[in-house]
């Protein structure tokens, strides 16, 4: 039976690591010490923006770049989750901030966005618009306005085609197709021509009125149904008549073909390079090719491939830029309107809708559909759209083709806003009775959030410096305010009561200046910047960069404990006893402890630590014999201050190390 060392003081040991106790022998060249370090091993982080790399400082989360759009919670996401190289320019959400790519040789800035004013209000309400390289066409009641410019509200000219009009098609060569609440259409070529009627829904047909018009690849596109039953839906190309040099399509007689039938509702058309992609309320995209050409005629179209949204989706609106196919759909309910992007793949020359992949969910919206005034426009490479976020806000979103981000540009709580163009340097689009267009001056406010950021750890964090840094400050009312919350749920308001103010910057003698904080410690921070302007709109603040730094509240303690592998054996007041093999057994013990998960306990100066046996130190410059006298070992662990150790209380129930094996009960001390 091994004795237990009922006063381990007394008897000479000095610490015990899990069930064994041990003499500490500290001298000056090899200290008994206690630190901490941080819980990570040292790293260079490569996550994203050398900005962050703040190696033995902790961590930080800095931003100079959001145009990988809104949507990501989490920063880092969670293991497992399909991670993005782009999560570095990423964010949770904004609103009216201009977050798009800057043009080539310009640096990244976020500033407000244009204030949007009425440009015109015309007698009849205005119900479409369109847009070719040089001109806009908007209709109102019987008249085609044509405008060069939004500078004057005066028209460039005026035709009056003498019926309600309701849709306008424009082509990029300003050939101009329009429908009117009779179901007829009306085009015209050139700019110097009259419209003429192509489609005459009384005599060209059996009952078959024209809903909506689309002008794509030189021709007319046109959804028709049964007027009797409002169902037996048609596809009919009108094709044109094209004459001059150079080719030119004209107001001549024109002949419609039907191209398909179906037992739904034609949603939306697009020209997709080689094909006309076409969506269906049945949830199907369908695929329209032209034929070879045949003897200088124009060739028809002919059905080449269907494919059906997943589950209960139903396309109603599309937009096409740069080889992407953008795909809007709603569910069965109409309450969720969801983002798709696709490709049109050349199978076999078919050309289907392929790569199908979910981009956003806007849950309880109030689109509806069929939505033929309301559609998508492409810029050089980002595609625009208005989506109801809810019955009463209608949001201006925007899809960068380049980064695949996405981010709403603009909210607007007013009507919903149709025949959207981008013409003359300007967004212009319909609101009520209005022609609406942005102007020269900026809006008032807007903002950005931040994901909510870990670092990674499962750890609270000593969250401890915030910077912004600004330009184009100093005029009033030109701020931008910096905003923290450890609420994750506060991301989701930006008025939540969770956010916090950490500084406003107004100067920019305030730009760059890092705000240090105390006491604010959290699993996790999220940030807000909120950018404000003068009520009169003249200017803007800008934002360059923004950043966080925070340190683990968890750091480790260490402690490197000199143990004696002699086989002298002290003990206060006691003579030495030398002990043959002693010092093995105590060095062969240690060693094998080394990777073990036990519990410290060091009796002067006391503390107790749970961790590991991080290694095993031997001193070089003390090499000599195994068990040799004055020969230390120094033992590194690493773990968790639970405590300090003291006699008769930890100890209890210890035994001294391999002395029953040596056949001594307490090695001639106490005894």
């Amino acid at each position: 039976m091994v004795a237990i060392p009922t006063r381990p003081r007394a008897q000479g040991y000095g610490a015990s690591i899990g069930d064994d106790w041990f003499r500490v022998s500290p001298s000056p060249e090899i200290p008994l010490r206690y630190y901490n370090r941080d819980s990570l091993a040292e790293r260079q982080d490569g996550r994203g923006s050398p900005e962050e790399n703040v190696l033995d400082l902790g961590y930080a989360f800095s931003r100079s770049n959001l145009t990988g759009g809104e949507g990501l919670d989490w920063y880092p996401r969670q293991t497992g989750e399909i991670r993005s190289e782009l999560d570095q320019i990423r964010f949770w959400d904004s609103a009216d901030l201009e977050i798009s790519r800057p043009d080539a040789g310009r640096p990244y800035t976020v500033q407000l966005v244009p204030a949007t004013a009425t440009f015109l209000t015309p007698a009849t309400a205005p119900l479409d618009m369109g847009a070719s390289r040089d001109r806009a066409y908007l209709i109102s009641g019987t008249n085609v306005l044509r405008y060069n410019n939004f500078d004057d509200t005066t028209a460039e000219d005026t035709d009056n085609i003498g019926t309600t009009l309701i849709q306008v098609a424009v082509g990029a060569d300003n050939s101009v197709a329009v429908l009117d609440n009779t179901g007829d259409i009306w085009f015209k070529g050139t700019q110097t021509e009259n419209y003429l009627r192509v489609y005459n829904s009384a005599a060209d047909s059996v009952m078959l009125n024209a809903l909506a018009i689309w002008l794509v690849k030189g021709r007319i596109i046109a959804y028709c149904n049964d007027s009797t039953t409002a169902s037996d839906g048609v596809m009919l190309e009108i094709a044109p008549v094209i004459t001059g040099t150079p080719a030119t399509p004209t107001a001549g007689t024109h002949t419609y073909t039907v191209i398909d039938t179906f037992n739904c509702v034609m949603n939306d058309c697009v020209d997709a390079g080689h094909a006309i992609i076409a969506a269906f309320s049945d949830g199907s995209l369908r695929s329209y090719v032209p034929e070879s050409d045949n003897a200088g005629v124009a060739p028809l179209l002919s059905v080449r491939a269907r494919v059906t949204m997943p589950g209960r989706e139903r396309p109603y609106s599309l937009g096409w830029n740069l080889g992407k196919l953008l795909v809007l759909t709603l569910d069965t309910d109409q309450d969720h309107a969801r983002l798709y992007t696709a490709e049109v793949l050349d199978v076999r020359f078919d050309y289907v809708v392929g790569g199908l992949q979910l981009v956003r969910t806007w849950e309880n919206s109030g689109e509806t559909a069929p939505a033929y005034t309301k559609n998508m426009v492409a810029t050089r490479d980002e595609v625009l759209f208005w989506i109801a976020e809810d019955i009463a806000e209608n949001n201006l979103w925007r899809y960068d083709l380049v980064t695949q981000g996405l981010f709403r540009d603009r909210k607007d709580e007013r009507s919903a806003a149709l025949g959207s163009v981008i013409f003359d340097d300007v967004l212009a689009f319909i609101q009520g009775a209005n022609l609406v267009t942005t102007v020269a001056t900026f809006k008032t406010s807007g903002y950005l959030i931040t994901p909510n950021i870990t670092f990674g750890l499962n750890t609270p964090i000593n969250w401890t410096a915030f910077v912004i840094e600004a330009a184009e400050l100093g005029p009033a009312g030109v701020e931008i305010a910096f905003y923290r919350s450890s609420d994750p749920e506060s991301i989701l308001d930006p008025n939540h009561g969770g956010w916090v103010l950490i500084n406003t910057v107004s100067d920019l003698a305030q730009s760059g200046v890092e705000q240090t904080k105390i006491n604010v410690t959290s699993n996790t921070q999220a940030l807000m910047v909120k950018l404000n302007g003068p009520s009169n709109g003249l200017s803007t603040p800008v934002l360059t960069r923004f950043a966080m730094r925070g340190m683990p509240k968890h750091r480790d303690w260490i402690a490197e404990v000199p143990i004696s592998i002699s086989d002298m054996v002290y003990a206060p007041g006691r003579m030495p006893l030398r002990i043959p093999g002693w010092g093995d057994q105590v060095h062969n013990t240690l060693l094998a402890k080394e990777g073990a998960s036990t519990v410290l306990t060091v009796l002067d100066p006391p503390i107790t630590i749970r961790g590991i046996v991080d290694k095993i130190i031997e001193p070089t410059e003390t090499v000599g014999t195994r068990g040799s006298q004055g020969r230390v070992l120094v033992v590194v662990f690493r773990g968790t201050r639970v405590g300090v150790g003291s006699e008769g209380g930890s100890e209890q129930g210890i035994t001294g190390l391999g002395i029953g094996q040596l056949g001594v009960a307490t090695i001639g001390i106490d005894t």
